[in-house]
């Protein structure tokens, strides 16, 4: 197993924004977690990566318990994550972007005066062809339009050549074609780099078009685990988060 929690708990002023959260996820794949606004997901990230610390239980990632480590700690572990809101720097070019999140996953401050500056050159073409933004290399971050944006953020994610990434809503406010591109993109990077992927998402069409396993939230608690078939008909689910079907 790539990612263990276990009995994992945040409460927020008396409020359980995580509640008693167990789960199992395997090398290589993808799967989502799903469930209404408020049910806990991008919490349940955050204590994954570091950002918050658990009230109770652990997170175990290739069986190292990461439970009270730092971010950047977490992040040289080869953990990676994409964030709701864009995580980029808009003053810098696309290219500059990925090639500071490079550096920075090797603990190098960025110089433009350092020959490391230029050691990386090859793995940020590298990230930006597979992100489909080499022709847009030179364009400052902040004058993306809006999904070529959220694919840099994507992109700084993948500066530690991590095992597992994280996705917290990756294809929220695109298009429809960005969409497909988005989600065509998210296999990819499973597929080729033999990735493994857990994203949040509330697109249905790109939960069960992409996913192997579905995990839905519901006031901080995990209330049903399963294939897209399984998930889809879960009278629990249905009522909750989906809707009665027909």
């Amino acid at each position: 197993m790539i990612l263990e929690v276990n009995n994992l708990k945040k409460c927020f002023g008396g409020i359980s924004a995580v509640q008693n959260v167990t789960f199992k996820l395997e090398a290589r794949g993808i799967s989502s977690i799903i469930g209404p606004n408020g049910a806990g997901k991008t919490t349940l990230f955050n204590l994954i990566t570091g950002k918050l610390q658990p009230d109770e239980g652990e997170v175990y990632l290739n069986g190292e318990n990461i439970s009270r480590l730092q971010p950047f700690q977490i992040c040289h572990k080869k953990l990676g994550r994409s964030f709701q809101i864009t995580n980029i720097f808009p003053k810098l070019s696309v290219y500059e972007n990925i090639q500071v999140a490079i550096l920075s996953s090797r603990g190098i401050n960025k110089n433009f005066f350092n020959r490391a500056d230029r050691l990386v050159k090859k793995e940020t073409i590298e990230v930006l062809e597979n992100l489909g933004l080499g022709e847009k290399k030179d364009v400052l971050g902040g004058l993306l339009a809006h999904g070529d944006q959220k694919l840099l953020d994507i992109g700084v994610s993948l500066a530690s050549n991590p095992d597992l990434i994280l996705l917290d809503e990756p294809t929220a406010g695109m298009s429809p074609e960005e969409t497909i591109k988005t989600t065509e993109l998210v296999k990819k990077l499973a597929k080729e780099r033999g990735m493994t992927v857990l994203l949040i998402e509330h697109d249905m069409n790109v939960v069960f078009s992409i996913s192997e396993i579905i995990r839905v939230m519901h006031q901080g608690e995990l209330i049903a685990e399963g294939k897209p078939e399984e998930i889809k008909s879960n009278n629990r689910v249905q009522q909750i988060y989906l809707g009665e079907q027909g």
